[in-house]
């Protein structure tokens, strides 16, 4: 048998490329009218400072001249055949560059682009997505119900689920979607989700299995761990018959006439509401006590918690308790509050 210490206490968030196009275009234009230019000053320059000194001179000295002026002129008829023989595609290169002129108005009408019908289309489909989120509510055995939440701008938000008094929170994933399981108390269900922004959404179903069931349900918010204890056909504590979160059981145990226990709530939410819920069939009440533990931790010590209890059975009201109380000293860390019969009266006692 498992043992375990009690405590007793009471207190209650365009473009380059025609840039690049036409320097690479009118580049090679831009070098072949260099190769062009110097024609006419070779001609001169080499031929008439040389022939005036000559004169001046008057000697035989004048042959060595004229044969130099010669060669000067071959070499001058030799460089404009090779000049002359690249005029035709030179002259082609300089007209083409008319084609890369013509994208040019593309970047003065990019202002154009911006506001353009297929651009103010998106704009407008962006717009039509309808962020208002969706419950849809399914029959699940024991009198659960199957929520399917969907809210498309709502990504990986905590959300909140009320349900006749009752609150836990959980977490949307990565497209704003959430499936959970939650228990009615009401044959008539009306469940609501609630994002902090103010966004909510409302889903309905009814129950008529509901009446086969008797709930518990403890809630609280925080860390602060309590738990609920039902001890079935008189066991003890870590015996068989002790169901909690430890030793939970599932909806199967209905079929053998027995109780489980469902935990309600993602303690990373940011709401941080979280829940326990005992289910047992009609009929097993007066061979289940149930109790609450509040163990005393070092984030709760010498500190005041609360939480909440809720208890239904068929044919009657439900019933709900709040408990507000001081915890015991950071001495007495690793104990636990044990609260009896807080489902119909609070007392505090220890086993």
């Amino acid at each position: 048998m498992l043992q375990k210490k009690k405590l007793i206490t009471a207190g209650a968030t365009f473009s380059v490329a025609l840039g690049i196009g036409f320097v690479m275009q009118n580049g090679d234009v831009l070098a072949a009218r260099s190769t062009v230019e110097p024609e006419p000053e070779y001609v001169q320059t080499e031929s008439v400072a040389p022939q005036e000194e000559l004169i001046a001179d008057q000697g035989p000295v004048l042959e060595t001249p004229v044969e130099a002026e010669a060669e000067m002129i071959v070499a001058q008829v030799e460089q404009e055949i090779v000049i002359e023989e690249p005029e035709a595609p030179i002259l082609l290169a300089a007209v083409e560059p008319d084609p890369v002129f013509k994208p040019i108005p593309l970047v003065q009408s990019e202002p154009y682009a911006i506001n353009s019908e297929p651009l103010v289309e998106q704009e407008r489909a962006e717009a039509a997505v309808d962020c208002s989120p969706q419950m849809f509510a399914t029959p699940a055995p024991a009198a659960f119900a199957k929520l399917d939440l969907v809210a498309p701008c709502h990504a990986n938000a905590g959300v909140t689920i009320h349900h006749q008094g009752m609150m836990f929170s959980v977490l949307t994933d990565q497209d704003g979607k959430l499936s959970v399981l939650a228990p009615a108390l009401a044959e008539e269900a009306v469940f609501i989700a609630a994002f902090d922004s103010g966004d909510g959404a409302v889903a309905t179903i009814e129950v008529p299995d509901l009446v086969g069931y008797e709930r518990a349900v403890l809630q609280w918010k925080g860390e602060t761990a309590f738990a609920i204890n039902a001890f079935e056909d008189g066991a003890l504590f870590g015996q068989e018959g002790h169901v909690s979160a430890v030793h939970s059981r599932d909806f199967a145990a209905i079929d053998a006439k027995q109780g489980f226990l469902v935990p309600l709530g993602n303690p990373d939410a940011p709401q941080q509401l979280l829940a326990e819920v005992y289910t047992f069939p009609v009929g097993a009440k007066e061979d289940v006590v149930l109790s609450v533990d509040a163990s005393i931790t070092n984030s709760n010590c010498n500190r005041e918690v609360t939480a909440q209890s809720i208890q239904i059975s068929p044919g009657s009201e439900p019933e709900a308790l709040d408990l507000v109380m001081i915890m015991p000293s950071c001495d007495s860390v690793g104990d636990y509050l044990v609260l009896k019969n807080m489902f119909k009266d609070l007392t505090l006692a220890s086993n």
